[in-house]
C-alpha cells in the first residue's frame, strides 16, 4: 500500500481523537516505536486479505490507544507525514517484526485471560 494512503487514513480517522497539535519532532523512543507500529497497522488494515485487514484493525486500535495515552496532544497527521518522509518504506518496514511481536504478546495475554475466566467464571 502506498504510504500516502496511510497518511490520509490516519489524518481522517485518528487525528481528532488524539487532540491538539504538538511539534512532530523530539518524540520519545517509546512514542516513535508506537507511531511506526500504528502506521504499519493502518496500512495492513487496508489490505484486501480479510485476515491481514483484521490484524491491521486490531493493531490500529491497540497502537492508536497507546498513543492517545502516551501523547494526547500529538499532531498525529503532521507527525505521520514527518516520519514517513524521513523513514520511508524501508525504515518503517524495519519495525514490522517488533510490532507484530508486541501484538502477539497482547493477543496471547488476552487469550490466557479468557481461558482462565472460562475455566472459573466470575460469580460462579
Amino acid at each position: 500500500m502506498k504510504l500516502a494512503i496511510v497518511i490520509a487514513l490516519l489524518a481522517s480517522t485518528a487525528s481528532a481523537a488524539l487532540g491538539a497539535p504538538q511539534a512532530g519532532t523530539g518524540l520519545s523512543p517509546p512514542i516513535m516505536r508506537d507511531l511506526r507500529c500504528l502506521i504499519l497497522s493502518v496500512a495492513l488494515a487496508a489490505d484486501d486479505d480479510p485476515d491481514k485487514s483484521k490484524g491491521g484493525q486490531f493493531g490500529t486500535d491497540y497502537f492508536g490507544g497507546k498513543l492517545a495515552v502516551e501523547a494526547p496532544n500529538l499532531d498525529l497527521a503532521g507527525t505521520v507525514r514527518a516520519v514517513v518522509a524521513k523513514e520511508g518504506d524501508a525504515g518503517l518496514n524495519a519495525a514490522r517484526t517488533r510490532c507484530a511481536d508486541e501484538l502477539q504478546l497482547v493477543v496471547d495475554k488476552l487469550n490466557k485471560t479468557g481461558a482462565s475466566l472460562n475455566a472459573s467464571p466470575i460469580g460462579k
